[in-house]
């Protein structure tokens, strides 16, 4: 007897506009639609393809591991610019791979995060080495673009979203 163990769902929070993955991300949009911004909201999918963590051992070559197939979908591309925004309440570790991996495999890609804070967090999970790092000092560290919102998502910078011409003219 086989029992199904239910899949996690992802919530989703509704606007007027559709739905988002977080309250955050609803806010950043509603503020996109308030200023005339005009986006996608998880237009594209992107795939890049990472080192297993599991290996398999061959009798004859020893330990092998695999590469697993991952898609990275960002949050927001804004249309005129071209800026890709990811929105983060929380940048986790599988969040700092995935980022630093995207940017290394997609150098072309205009990726700039938006965080709701700048709170520190532990790069390390060893006592002896742990040292707290700000989300900005991350990027800064990896060379991505960063923006604190607040928790209304409203800092945003204009360059981000306008074009320099347009955003003169209005």
């Amino acid at each position: 007897m086989s029992t199904n163990t239910p899949q996690k769902t992802k919530k989703s929070y509704r606007t007027g506009k559709g739905r988002f993955r977080s309250i955050f991300e609803r806010k950043i949009a509603d503020n996109f639609r308030s200023k005339g911004v005009k986006y996608d909201y998880e237009r594209e999918k992107y795939v890049w393809y990472s080192e297993g963590r599991n290996a398999i051992l061959c009798p004859n070559c020893g330990e092998i591991r695999g590469m697993v197939k991952r898609h990275y979908t960002p949050d927001f591309f804004i249309r005129e610019t071209g800026v890709v925004i990811e929105a983060k309440g929380r940048l986790t570790r599988q969040d700092r791979q995935k980022l630093t991996d995207i940017t290394k495999r997609y150098p072309e890609l205009d990726l700039r995060i938006l965080f709701q804070t700048d709170a520190v967090f532990s790069t390390s999970s060893g006592s002896k080495n742990k040292r707290g790092i700000t989300n900005s000092q991350w990027c800064i560290e990896n060379e991505i673009r960063w923006a604190v919102a607040g928790r209304e998502g409203k800092h945003i910078p204009d360059d981000w979203l306008f074009n320099n011409n347009s955003f003169l003219e209005k």
